[in-house]
């Protein structure tokens, strides 16, 4: 089921990479896979497209912040 709500998820990114919400979905199930990286990155472009708000700079942080392991405990 996560392997489908990633998928899903990065989908929906692809069609709509200009919505900083659906990116920050993607960024979330990335960070829930541990996929720290990615998570960041999709974070970073959440931000980029809505540079203020509170709410995508706390995500970043968060992503940033993490171990690699840390979002699958």
């Amino acid at each position: 089921k996560g392997a489908e709500r990633a998928l899903a998820a990065r989908r929906a990114a692809e069609l709509e990479a200009r919505i900083a919400e659906i990116l920050d979905t993607l960024a979330e199930v990335h960070f829930r896979r541990g996929e720290i990286a990615e998570a960041t990155a999709a974070g970073e472009r959440a931000l980029a497209l809505d540079p203020n708000s509170s709410y995508f700079k706390e995500q970043l942080a968060r992503f940033r912040g993490a171990r690699p392991d840390a979002a699958r405990r």
